[in-house]
């Protein structure tokens, strides 16, 4: 089989397809428009090829994931035919980036691509693997337990230190639905413990128990790389520290800052190169607020909502990762010229934001000094209107939730 590295050259001034697999989420909706302004022809496959994230100028077509989830050959060989070059593939969401892990010989034969290699993307993707690999090799994590059964759930009760963090191994539309849509869930006492643990566990299979690390979202700083086959990175290295998050606490980032943390970077690139890891990544760090430790919370191996941070501080991540799977010249802008920029997500900021004003830690002051500067928005982006239109008209006028509940839920 041709590795993706040994692809003909691409001829000069030709941009290959990229296929998008997992488009109908926010996260490839933000690729897929970045990409779209390099006026790289971009291809969506998707679960729901009816969600208001396809509706897009972004992407030419959208393919449902139903129709190459057997063999995506013939969809590969397609734009091959139709563009005169191999196609890049690039998966958004961690369903796509397992489903490219089992099929990449197959891929591998028609299309490029910057995947880790299957040994440490199964190590990394699986967090029970990685909290034991963490564990053994001495990196900083949260105290943590592995529970598959009522006896162990009790014991961890009893020995471990509230408030609790739980979460799978992997996320599973199980686990979406016995935890409520949380990815994961924070307990407070024994008592909570024993009456939402043993329905996650067996939603999970093997739950995943951590000591909550004291200290509000703010602590939380992301690693986000974009690594070459060799392991060398192939931008300026970012951490994004979070502003806020939605739900708060336990939910994604609605509001990130560009910062510098030399330890993040440091921690998070030794553990990534040591597995030889390739492709877009992000490792994610909480920073105790009393003992000032950085503890490794969990790994991304696919880029992030938050990843266009990134494009914010003037550094062309997602169009270098791009070209370094097609085999063309990487741009210029690899390195932070615009230090600070942040990313935002308006329709989770906002109401994390009114969720903080009522716990009463939010001022209005606070609130508005937060949004200076300059920002990259995930969903309000004026030359590409109609996702948010249709997302916001989905939830307010269909589902069954109250009309802003619907609003309000996770992108």
């Amino acid at each position: 089989m041709k590795q993706p590295a040994e692809a003909e050259s691409t001829p000069r001034n030709v941009h290959p397809p990229l296929v998008l697999f997992g488009s109908d989420c926010l996260t490839g909706l933000q690729t897929a428009r970045i990409l779209w302004r390099k006026k790289v022809p971009v291809l969506g496959v998707a679960n729901d090829p009816g969600s208001a994230y396809c509706r897009t100028r972004a992407v030419i077509r959208t393919v449902p994931a139903s129709e190459i989830q057997d063999d995506a050959q013939p969809l590969l060989k397609m734009l091959h035919a139709q563009y005169g070059v191999r196609p890049v593939a690039l998966a958004c969401t961690d369903e796509f980036v397992w489903w490219m892990n089992d099929h990449r010989e197959a891929i591998g034969e028609y299309a490029d691509f910057l995947l880790p290699p299957s040994s440490a993307l199964r190590l990394l993707a699986d967090k029970a693997s990685f909290y034991r690999h963490a564990m053994a090799h001495g990196l900083p994590v949260p105290e943590t337990r592995f529970v598959t059964h009522t006896k162990e759930l009790e014991a961890a009760g009893r020995e471990m230190t509230f408030p609790l963090v739980l979460k799978p191994a992997r996320r599973s539309p199980e686990w979406m639905e016995a935890s409520g849509g949380f990815k994961v869930r924070r307990v407070e006492n024994a008592a909570e413990l024993r009456h939402t643990g043993p329905a996650l566990c067996a939603a999970a299979g093997e739950l995943i128990l951590q000591t909550w690390v004291r200290g509000p979202d703010a602590n939380m700083h992301s690693l986000y790389v974009w690594l070459d086959r060799q392991s060398h990175p192939l931008i300026a290295s970012i951490v994004a520290k979070k502003i806020r998050q939605w739900p708060p606490d336990v939910g994604v980032g609605s509001l990130a800052v560009e910062t510098q943390v030399d330890e993040v970077v440091r921690t998070g690139l030794g553990i990534l190169q040591e597995l030889g890891y390739a492709g877009p990544g992000s490792l994610q760090f909480k920073q105790d607020e009393v003992s000032g430790k950085f503890y490794v919370i969990e790994m991304n191996t696919r880029t992030p909502l938050n990843f266009p941070l990134c494009e914010a501080c003037g550094v062309e991540a997602t169009y270098t990762g791009y070209c370094a799977a097609a085999g063309l010249p990487l741009p210029a802008n690899r390195t932070v010229t615009r230090p600070g920029s942040k990313w935002i997500c308006w329709k989770t900021d906002l109401p994390s934001a009114y969720a903080h004003w009522k716990r009463g830690d939010l001022t209005v002051r606070e609130w508005m000094a937060s949004l200076r500067g300059p920002k990259w928005s995930a969903d309000l982006q004026f030359d590409d209107l109609m996702p948010l239109l249709a997302d916001l008209g989905a939830k307010i006028f269909g589902g069954r939730s109250p009309r802003w509940r619907n609003i309000l839920r996770e992108p």
